[in-house]
């Protein structure tokens, strides 16, 4: 496996540690992740 979508494009993973997080910060993370034009990121929350 190559690590590429698609498009030919790298894959983009974001790694969240979230425990005891302050859920306004939380929150604001994840609206920007949802916003961006990047095509099939992956989000992984630990």
């Amino acid at each position: 496996m190559s690590g590429c979508t698609e498009t030919g494009k790298p894959r983009i993973a974001i790694l969240m540690a979230v425990y005891e997080p302050r859920m306004d910060w939380l929150r604001e993370q994840l609206l920007s992740l949802n916003v961006q034009k990047y095509l099939d990121p992956a989000c992984v929350l630990f």
